[in-house]
């Protein structure tokens, strides 16, 4: 014996309707899975409201940020009588993951992300403080970092973050360091954040890459 369920949805204001006769084995998975996709899109309202952080005083990070300020790294440049203005005079945009301190957030980022969102939302912090810490919040679990993710696009918003590298970096999936999103590109919360300036920061090339889940293929 057949079961009938309806399908209707809406997006962006264009509605959807089927009707799908099922056996009954198929019509108990399709149901699990329509009230499991349901539930995830009304938590997402919870979740972003969650998204809002308190200033904290993480002294950890923001002693580390602090002492990797564009302003500090010249003084210590010049003292050893070289000329390094921001982390685009490094090598590797990732060269600062050498230092231990920076080895410890990387690994625990939940730790931090109340922190890290201040840096990147923040007025008095430098790009280089800024890519940093995008870099170093690549780790994050998924509901946190789409939270971090919802402030990338608030400091894009306004204009705290100006240089689109650092939205870039944000944005793409961090294939080198396995980020979280990487794994991720399928989620419909992660995949909104993505979407509302990825045309702005990356190529239509890479945005297919992304949301097609290629670029996750490609690292396996």
């Amino acid at each position: 014996m057949k079961r009938v369920i309806k399908i209707e949805f809406t997006i962006k204001n264009l509605k959807f309707s089927k009707i799908l006769q099922l056996k009954p084995a198929y019509f108990v998975i399709t149901t699990l899975f329509l009230s499991a996709l349901i539930l995830l899109f009304q938590n997402q309202a919870l979740l972003l409201r969650d998204c809002n952080q308190d200033v904290v005083q993480d002294t950890i990070y923001l002693d580390f940020i602090n002492s990797m300020s564009e302003s500090h790294i010249q003084e210590v440049a010049a003292a050893r009588g070289l000329t390094m203005a921001s982390w685009e005079d490094w090598q590797s945009r990732y060269d600062f993951l050498s230092d231990t301190k920076a080895q410890l957030i990387l690994n625990s980022p939940l730790n931090h992300s109340k922190a890290a969102s201040q840096v990147i939302i923040g007025k008095g912090y430098d790009n280089t403080q800024k890519m940093m810490t995008v870099i170093l919040m690549q780790h994050l679990p998924i509901g946190q970092y789409t939270c971090f993710m919802n402030q990338i696009n608030r400091a894009v918003d306004e204009g705290t973050i100006k240089d689109p590298r650092i939205a870039a970096q944000a944005l793409y999936p961090d294939s080198q360091l396995k980020g979280t999103s990487l794994y991720f590109w399928w989620h419909p919360i992660w995949r909104n954040e993505f979407s509302r300036h990825s045309k702005r920061f990356l190529t239509q090339e890479q945005i297919d890459r992304v949301l097609s889940g290629k670029l996750w293929f490609s690292t396996l």
